[in-house]
């Protein structure tokens, strides 16, 4: 068992857990010192000339095979995972939702809805217990979701996959924050929770077959004591697949390089954040005629490098960014609990010292940036954005990329622009574009169209329930079960440890 003093240190650096950071460390720095920046890759034409011996001129004879060590930059550009003619099959097909029966487990009070609403009740302040309760919110839109779906099944033979309603990562956390003397009891409920599920389904496939929603962050935490790794619990854990909003590992392509690792990312299934889509707020924002005064538009705190250089660009005093009331971009101080970031985000009203809200700020924007932070993902602020009808622009430092929910559902080329950078002028060079396309009138067609092409996806990128929205309007709930579809066909195209025609020892059917 760890002590309390390890546990306390690791709260005041306030990386445990939703930060998914190391103290001290962006996460583009973190791949930069962690990815080899070469690979071994065997090379034709090197000449062949021994010792003594003068070239033949003879190709077939002065040519050979050589060892080089080739940069993954050259491949990089070229990665893009977008397998255009399959995404267009997979969109195109009717059903995929229906095929999908999900069963759920009964699970200990202590690990299921109990913790939920002990976590979302919480509401004090910016700071981390709010940093807490928005995970949890995050849990409970997408396990309300499950819940009220109509791909639920009473008879778990008539599942085919089964949804664990377990919050492990609240458990880490309310192992973390008790005393010595109650913590026994919360491991002792993590391990339950994984015991009591039924044996004939939980081992049948090995726990490849069920899922958890894993909120904000996955892994689990960061905190790297034995017991806050919830897949130390039971052998089988670390099979089920996580609906979660964003994954650290993701955002390098180098897992390109690694066998078979694309596939092992399908454990992970990007979900939106719980925003409230307003469909009739939105089509008012959206109309052609209405007049946006900012042409880029960013709040968030320092978080990232990819931030840092923004705030370098805006604070550069010799460059006409700062001076420009076309651009709203702040960047924040880190203080690692994000407060002074997230009570912009989330106050109604402009505060005191005149930084407008926002609302405001998004309302009237005509492109939003989307810098990653301690995750390379959208977070909550691109869904903010999109609900307000601004064009996201997604940015990320070369090489990385930022994961977006429904991959291959959702075309989104057609209302996002997606974008890298490696340094200022970069940076600088983005915004002017940007800026240019709003003022001009080839530009402005543009971003109609890209608005236009947001009114028609929006809807199925956004978590129930909307607000304002025709019956039958579609929801994000739709895209998770196509999510849960596809990888139904995976697992059932995969080789088995054994075939379930196999009895056991010395016993046959005929």
């Amino acid at each position: 068992m760890i002590g309390r003093p390890w546990h306390r240190s690791f709260r005041d650096c306030a990386v445990l857990g939703l930060l998914c950071r190391n103290a001290g460390e962006f996460i583009e720095d973190f791949y930069a010192s962690s990815v080899k920046p070469t690979f071994g890759m065997l090379v034709g034409g090197a000449t062949r000339a021994p010792t003594g011996l003068a070239p033949t001129g003879d190709p077939d004879k002065d040519l050979s095979l050589v060892m080089a060590h080739v940069p993954k930059t050259a491949f990089h550009d070229s990665i893009a995972l977008d397998f255009k003619a399959a995404a267009r099959s997979w969109r195109g097909a009717k059903g995929l939702e229906d095929s999908v029966k999900i069963y759920v487990h009964p699970v200990p009070n202590c690990a299921g809805e109990e913790l939920l609403d002990l976590f979302t009740s919480q509401n004090s302040g910016f700071g981390w217990t709010r940093a807490v309760q928005l995970h949890a919110l995050h849990i409970k839109a997408v396990h309300d979701a499950i819940m009220r779906s109509p791909a639920r099944v009473e008879d778990p033979k008539e599942a085919t996959v089964f949804y664990i309603p377990a919050f492990y990562s609240l458990l880490v956390e309310r192992y973390i924050d008790l005393t010595e003397r109650n913590e026994v009891a919360v491991l002792n409920c993590m391990s339950n929770s994984w015991s009591m599920l039924r044996e004939e389904f939980w081992h049948r496939n090995a726990g490849y077959d069920h899922f958890i929603s894993a909120g904000t962050c996955h892994p689990y935490s960061v905190c790297a004591a034995l017991e806050c790794d919830v897949t130390n619990f039971h052998p089988f854990a670390v099979n089920v697949f996580a609906l979660v909003g964003g994954v650290r590992q993701i955002g390098h392509p180098d897992f390109a390089f690694t066998p078979g690792k694309g596939f092992q990312m399908l454990r992970t299934v990007i979900v939106p954040f719980p925003v409230t889509l307003d469909c009739e707020r939105l089509l008012q924002l959206s109309k052609p005629d209405r007049a946006r005064s900012i042409d880029v538009a960013f709040v968030g705190t320092e978080n990232s490098r990819v931030r840092q250089i923004f705030r370098e660009l805006m604070e550069d005093t010799s460059l006409p960014y700062s001076r420009n009331p076309r651009f709203h971009i702040r960047v924040l101080p880190d203080d690692d609990v994000g407060e002074w970031a997230r009570k912009m985000a989330l106050d109604s009203e402009s505060d005191e010292s005149g930084m407008r809200s926002i609302d405001e700020i998004y309302s009237n924007s005509q492109f939003c940036l989307v810098l990653p932070g301690h995750m390379y993902d959208l977070g909550r602020r691109a869904f903010d954005a999109m609900a307000r009808a601004c064009i996201l622009v997604i940015v990320a430092m070369e090489p990385m990329f930022v994961s977006v929910p429904f991959t291959w559902q959702i075309p989104w080329e057609e209302f996002a622009i997606f974008s890298a950078i490696r340094n200022v002028e970069d940076a600088g060079r983005l915004i002017d574009t940007l800026s240019t396309a709003a003022q001009e009138e080839s530009g402005r067609a543009a971003i109609s169209a890209r608005r236009q092409a947001m009114l028609k996806h929006l809807p199925h990128l956004f978590l129930p329930p909307h607000k304002n929205c025709l019956p039958g309007t579609p929801t994000a709930t739709d895209g998770i079960l196509r999510e849960i579809a596809v990888r139904q066909a995976a697992w059932a195209a995969m080789s088995t440890v054994r075939s379930p025609s196999w009895h056991l020892a010395g016993q046959l059917t005929v």
